[in-house]
């Protein structure tokens, strides 16, 4: 995550790799491809939350889990997101 963060903050035009996306677009862009969101589980949840509690090293950090997804973010921001997919179309 180290990477990205630097790419993204440090390099601009070709030099800029990473292109990171609001969860919202991913979701458009995977549902007009043929895919569902699948729920993480409960256990998700709690084991992400139980993770930040020991590893988060200072205030303000947050796991949400919204509408099948979870969300780490520090304060109101939203920093990095997980959901699983399952194609739904056959081919």
């Amino acid at each position: 995550l180290g990477r990205e963060i630097c790419n993204i903050v440090a390099c601009e035009g070709s030099e800029r790799v990473e292109r990171h996306e609001p969860l919202l677009n991913w979701s458009v862009r995977l549902r007009n491809a043929g895919f569902w969101p699948m729920h993480l589980g409960s256990n998700a949840f709690k084991q992400a939350s139980m993770l930040l509690s020991l590893f988060s090293g200072g205030e303000g950090y947050r796991v949400e889990e919204n509408n099948g997804c979870l969300t780490l973010g520090w304060h109101s921001r939203p920093l990095i997101a997980a959901s699983a997919w399952q194609c739904y179309l056959t081919p």
